[in-house]
């Protein structure tokens, strides 16, 4: 199959072999879907960014994953629920952490996750939420803004059987001003969309809402190198990595509530 694309694009690089450019105005190419629904080409237009070795997420507007949503799927990796598989809807802003950094991420919570209440801020495609659940998380609140995607979680979590997965339709920022928990979060993910500049007000949010349990463990998720100057007093770093433009990092803060 074959897919065009008008406008001024460079190419800049390749993820796998079987993709190639017809001309440099317009891209012809044969395609691969990865497993998160994206297409597997290297483009680099005005307002985004690529990497050679990988596949390009930016400008999200131009990915595939917002164009072929029969293709929106991911796979859970390990626990309970293995190679059990995740569809989501086609939305703005929508970035599913990819399975080699969430195989990284959770082979750094291995030792920590088993029993533990975990919270995902922006929760999307449920991929954390529900690989927290596999893995032996006890409980896992997703919060999702779009209502569409909220109710695709909702299903997805009948489908998976995961009766310990809360699923709220709420603006993350408003819910945690708001929020009281009863039961502490030990686990949560932020991984907002990069395009919204909302990483450091939500660390901000979260340390201010007294949801955290003591030693909470707090993964982060940027487009760009994330600054430790900007996180709230006392988070330290445990863990940092980065793939192709994103950056990513899991943090501790000691001494909560």
């Amino acid at each position: 199959a074959s897919l065009a694309f008008a406008g001024s694009f460079e190419w800049v690089g390749l993820l796998l072999p079987n993709i190639s450019v017809a001309s440099a105005d317009s891209i012809t190419a044969r395609y691969a879907i990865t497993t998160t629904g994206y297409l597997a080409l290297s483009l680099l237009s005005a307002d985004g960014g690529a990497d050679k070795r990988r596949f390009a997420y930016y400008p999200m507007q131009l990915s595939f994953a917002n164009a072929m949503s029969g293709h929106n799927q991911l796979r859970i990796i390990g626990g309970s629920h293995r190679h059990r598989i995740i569809k989501f809807p086609t939305s703005d802003g929508m970035r599913p952490t990819g399975n080699r950094i969430r195989e990284t991420l959770f082979n750094w919570l291995e030792p920590h996750i088993a029993g533990t209440n975990c919270l995902d801020l922006f929760a999307g495609s449920g991929a954390l939420g529900f690989e927290s659940l596999s893995r032996g998380a006890r409980a896992a609140t997703l919060l999702e803004t779009n209502k569409s995607v909220a109710m695709n979680l909702r299903d997805n979590a009948t489908k998976l059987g995961f009766t310990n997965a809360r699923v709220i339709q709420s603006e993350a920022r408003q819910w945690l001003i708001s929020e009281v928990a009863s039961d502490p979060f030990d686990v949560a993910f932020l991984d907002p969309p990069f395009a919204g500049n909302l990483l450091y007000d939500c660390c901000a949010n979260l340390s201010d809402s007294q949801l955290l349990a003591e030693d909470a463990k707090v993964y982060l998720e940027h487009d760009q190198e994330i600054d430790s100057t900007k996180l709230p007093s006392g988070w330290s770093e445990i863990k940092n990595n980065c793939a192709g433009r994103v950056h990513f990092g899991l943090y501790l803060v000691p001494g909560a509530p």
